[in-house]
């Protein structure tokens, strides 16, 4: 196993011209940055290394690791973007676990800093011990591939290429080579889920087999190849059979049902992460409920967190805020196209924009005039659409219905001189 791999097979060393490193001072990100460092000298690669850390203010030696991080800039000559957050006080993270409030926040500040210096490589230090412990953790809440696949070596902007190195190593070539390193000493406290794995579970799993970081290394490898492989068959499912907007994806419930006959959780959670960009807090449950939805008869629906998901006329149909969609849009009446093409001399009156009204009736495609509500169900428009859609009105009655089409009477002709071309208000 090349443990490098990971940094000698990035695009870091092709197409970056600068890269932010999280840098904790502790011994990870320090043997990260070193591993960095050599690789650039030694390849005469050309990127600039910025560094960014936060002081979560929680620790009386939180200043001490501060002070070690300015003067290890300073003297490796790195410009270092410093935050002093104190975590502990913030009221808006909405999270128990103080651990997790730190996580976002420094997230938060990565990306922002991100954006400024305008990199898309942020490089974090996470190693196999990490991975691993996040793969036992995944595996406590009962997780689908993707959690059992651990930590990705690239997601986005963030590149992790110590996954396949374990702390030992990284300790071993510390001291071996003399270099300095912050400890933070709550790591090896138990009172949160992931200490207890680390310093009490994982030891114990060590003892069981003397190769278990190599096979621990070699199951989460070929797990995030799985992972990697079932997203590219699911992303190329919801081309082909979806339907996909900007906050809406539909499939056909036919399809879902012949494609993953025994397991759609995948599915599920890569609509919902191509939807709202992260399934954060969503979990097995939600897959059951969505299950539910898929097996039920007629037309029903549920709301998950800030999703609608809909089964209607045989799709299923995501929706990200609730109706966004389907909520108020302004329509306006342009001298030229793109649009609906109206005859202006052959409205009656003045054009009125509404949604639909109890009674309200329409002309079919066969020429009939109908019962609205008949038509949407014959056009099977799902229910939860119906009294958002446009309808537009004059003097004798409605001429036109979003999604449907114009009554003939308004038509242009090739001797039309006064034409309105209707469309919606960018």
């Amino acid at each position: 196993m090349n443990e490098l791999d990971n940094f000698l097979k990035d695009d870091i060393f092709l197409n970056e011209n600068k890269v932010l490193v999280a840098f904790s001072g502790g011994p990870d990100s320090v043997f990260m940055l070193e591993i960095l460092s050599f690789l650039k000298d030694k390849y005469n690669l050309n990127f600039d290394i910025e560094l960014y850390h936060l002081n979560h203010c929680l620790r009386e030696n939180a200043i001490n690791d501060e002070k070690f991080v300015i003067d290890y800039s300073d003297k490796n000559k790195y410009k270092l973007h410093l935050s002093r957050i104190n975590v502990a006080d913030l009221k808006d993270y909405g999270l128990n676990n103080i651990e997790e409030a730190g996580r976002i926040v420094r997230y938060n500040e990565l990306n922002k800093i991100a954006d400024e210096i305008n990199t898309s490589t942020i490089i974090t230090a996470h190693h196999l011990n990490d991975d691993i412990e996040t793969f036992i953790m995944n595996l406590k809440r009962g997780t689908g591939l993707k959690g059992a696949s651990g930590i990705k070596v690239r997601e986005g902007r963030y590149f992790r290429p110590l996954l396949g190195i374990k702390k030992s190593d990284i300790l071993n070539y510390l001291d071996e080579n003399n270099l300095a390193y912050c400890i933070d000493e709550t790591n090896y406290e138990i009172d949160n889920t992931r200490n207890y794995i680390r310093n009490i579970i994982v030891p114990k799993l060590e003892k069981l087999d003397d190769d278990f970081y190599d096979n621990m290394y070699k199951m989460l490898f070929n797990l995030k190849n799985a992972d990697t492989n079932l997203n590219s068959l699911i992303d190329y499912f919801i081309e082909k059979e979806g339907d996909v907007r900007d906050n809406q994806v539909s499939l056909p419930v036919k399809k879902i049902k012949y494609y993953f006959k025994n397991s759609r959780a995948e599915l599920y959670f890569a609509i919902i992460n191509k939807l709202t960009g992260s399934t954060k807090d969503i979990y097995s449950g939600h897959v059951d409920l969505i299950d539910s939805i898929i097996n039920s008869d007629g037309e029903s629906s549920i709301k998950i967190k800030d999703m609608l998901i809909t089964k209607s006329y045989g799709d299923l149909i995501f929706t990200f805020g609730d109706e966004v969609i389907f909520d108020k849009r302004d329509f306006c009446l342009y001298d030229n196209p793109p649009g609906i093409a109206i005859d202006m001399s052959k409205v009656a009156g003045e054009i009125e924009f509404t949604t639909r009204e109890l009674g309200d009736r329409f002309e079919s495609r066969g020429g009939l005039n109908k019962k609205l509500k008949d038509i949407l169900i014959d056009e099977k428009i799902p229910k939860y659409m119906r009294d958002k859609l446009l309808v537009l009105r004059d003097d004798l009655g409605i001429i036109y219905v979003e999604g449907l089409w114009l009554v003939k009477r308004v038509e242009p002709s090739k001797d039309s001189i006064d034409i309105k071309y209707l469309r919606e208000v960018k």
